[in-house]
């Protein structure tokens, strides 16, 4: 049986599973709050045997939340509703990949005047990931894609950060942060045809824990009833666990497009990466709130760029 490659598709959809990218913070004065993004995300993969993978990835959620702030800390509990459509290019073959995630999260953090602080965050879901169409070429000749069902699973995450607000002169804020991020993504198997032959795609579960250690700049500006934050983010990190060769495979046959070999695909991203981040945000009578916000990840073989934003309503 002629063996097909869709590796990029798989990889899609190992992305969807673990699409949710939220940052819950403490809202201003508490209550019940709402909250809406978008996001739009571009990333490019090298494959270490040539060639490279291209994704693009845009999403809208929702987020409804309970709240309470204390003097020393704060805790709150959300919903959140995330869709998403993923879109693969390599050398040709191409792919479309519709998501969604539905969950819940738990978070807090305490504090104290002198500006140490330690937050953290819970989250599980349900993910769903569909093929929707692609194309690939196979023996020199075209393939069409086309999705047969959706898979279903479980994801689990949390995320801890401490630091240390150290106020600067003209009031610029300065805090060194230092953090840790676990995720875990279940197997999943995805019913997809190619040139009318009924296939699968399958990855095995994955386990990551991504330590991480940085620093921020912001600074208050006062406009009439507006207050405007400009902010800096530089982070290093190393990733623990995660994707690793031999994962990823379909059926029937073994990922193979003319030749290439994928099973190096997400270990090929590479363990150690820097961040940047830049954004403003704004804040009127604490109530409303409009966070703006682009970043930038570069690993070995990785580069990931991130664009987004934010509206907020406190009650």
């Amino acid at each position: 049986m002629r063996k097909i490659l869709l590796g990029l598709v798989v990889f899609s959809l190992c992305l969807a599973a673990g699409a949710t990218d939220f940052q819950l913070q403490a809202k201003p004065d508490g209550s019940v709050w709402l909250v809406g993004s978008l996001a739009h995300r571009s990333a490019v993969l090298k494959n270490p045997r040539g060639g490279s993978l291209e994704t693009r990835h845009s999403s809208t959620a929702g987020m409804a939340g309970v709240e309470s702030v204390q003097e020393g800390w704060s805790a709150g509990a959300a919903l959140i509703y995330e869709d998403g459509k993923i879109r693969s290019d390599y050398g040709g073959a191409q792919s479309r990949v519709k998501s969604e995630s539905v969950g819940g999260a738990i978070y807090g953090s305490v504090y104290d005047p002198d500006g140490l602080y330690l937050k953290g965050a819970l989250y599980v879901g349900r993910n769903s990931q569909e093929l929707k169409d692609g194309s690939a070429m196979v023996g020199g000749a075209p393939v069409s894609l086309r999705g047969a069902g959706k898979d279903k699973s479980l994801y689990l995450g949390a995320s801890l950060e401490a630091g240390k607000r150290l106020e600067l002169a003209n009031e610029v804020r300065l805090t060194p942060h230092l953090g840790v991020d676990f995720s875990r993504t279940p197997s999943a198997d995805i019913p997809f045809s190619a040139g009318g032959v009924p296939a699968l795609a399958s990855w095995e579960g994955q386990t990551s824990l991504e330590p991480s250690l940085g620093v921020a700049l912001a600074k208050d500006f006062e406009i009439e009833d507006w207050r405007l934050t400009p902010s800096l983010d530089l982070s290093a990190a190393v990733r623990l666990g995660g994707m690793k060769p031999g994962n990823l495979n379909t059926r029937p046959g073994f990922m193979a497009w003319d030749g290439q070999d994928w099973r190096t695909l997400g270990a090929g991203a590479g363990r150690w990466g820097g961040r940047f981040a830049a954004g403003i945000k704004a804040v009127r009578a604490e109530k409303i709130e409009l966070d703006l916000k682009y970043s930038f990840e570069a690993r070995e073989s990785y580069r990931d760029h991130r664009i987004g934003a934010v509206f907020g309503l406190s009650f």
